[in-house]
């Protein structure tokens, strides 16, 4: 799986607070003259968190500030598997049971300039574990025992140029419709034969081309691009008219992104391979060269987001 980046975007706005109007200043987020960089980094100190059945959790070995940049060293740690561990010869070397805990060095690195209201994260996945929804409810803890006036909000980086480009370029994977059958308005009895009455029932339909390869027509979604109306020919299937409709593209570097139509911003966000990683004796990247690769992918969303929002 290698070592990726999640990218998202970070503000901070007062408690119950609508509208990115309400995000505050990250040179003064409590409106008292404190950085919200020096506020976030002496949250890390001494930072855990777990998740509720304690099968994982996420801890902060060591964090720095430089500039508007802070990034930290992290480790994850995940329970609750029983694992052989092999040597490249095959002899097993250790036996893991599900009580003994996984750990694993990740890092994330903040952007977050004082003098703006938007900031980015890039959070480090390696191979597969991210740190994310772990370090989002920490800092979440955190900020309510100290500025219970605020709360940070964090956004899935998915920029709707992306899918834009998708559809014209004809990378369309797969559509998805749904429609939610309601008791009271069975337009399919089919449906009763498995959803219980008084229950919701959820119709799902998956539109692909068959054979390696092969991409679905654009031509529609090139329309909707222009003209929202266009909407309802989308979520009409043989007289039947869905909730919603999503469609799932071929990102330039063969990865996969799932995009409501209407949302696009909405779900998990855009990853970037972090290249030019060096790595210690042990194998993990060193935090020189990770610090600087997360930085490399965060500016990506900088620049891309002055442009677009």
């Amino acid at each position: 799986m290698g070592h990726r980046a999640g990218l998202y975007t970070l503000r901070v706005r007062k408690r119950y607070a609508r509208g990115e109007e309400q995000s505050r200043l990250l040179g003064d987020f409590d409106e008292t003259g404190t950085s919200f960089t020096v506020a976030l980094n002496d949250l890390l100190q001494d930072f855990q968190v777990a998740n509720p059945d304690g099968g994982r959790v996420l801890a902060c070995l060591d964090s720095h500030v430089d500039g508007d940049d802070l990034f930290a060293v992290l480790q994850h740690g995940e329970s609750g598997v029983a694992a052989d561990i092999a040597a490249p010869d095959g002899d097993i070397l250790f036996h893991q049971r599900p009580e003994h805990t996984h750990l694993v060095k990740c890092g994330a690195l903040f952007q977050l300039p004082a003098h703006g209201d938007m900031g980015v994260l890039a959070a480090h996945i390696n191979n597969g574990r991210g740190v994310k929804t772990l370090l989002h409810r920490g800092i979440t803890t955190g900020l309510l025992e100290q500025y219970p006036d605020v709360t940070l909000h964090l956004r899935p980086y998915t920029p709707r140029s992306v899918l834009d480009a998708a559809i014209e370029q004809g990378r369309i994977e797969k559509v998805t419709l749904v429609r939610y059958e309601r008791p009271q308005d069975r337009a399919i009895a089919a449906t009763d034969k498995w959803v219980r009455s008084g229950q919701i029932g959820r119709l799902e339909l998956k539109i692909t081309a068959v054979g390696r390869g092969e991409r679905l027509k654009n031509a529609l979604l090139r329309r909707f691009q222009h003209d929202q109306s266009v909407r309802q020919e989308i979520v009409e299937f043989e007289g039947l008219t869905f909730d919603e409709a999503s469609v799932e593209v071929v990102l330039p570097d063969n990865g996969h992104k799932t995009y409501n139509i209407e949302e696009p911003d909405a779900g998990h966000p855009i990853t970037a391979e972090l290249t030019n990683l060096t790595f210690d004796d042990d194998g993990d990247p060193t935090a020189e060269s990770l610090s600087a690769a997360l930085k490399a992918a965060a500016g990506q969303v900088v620049t891309s987001a002055e442009g677009e929002q």
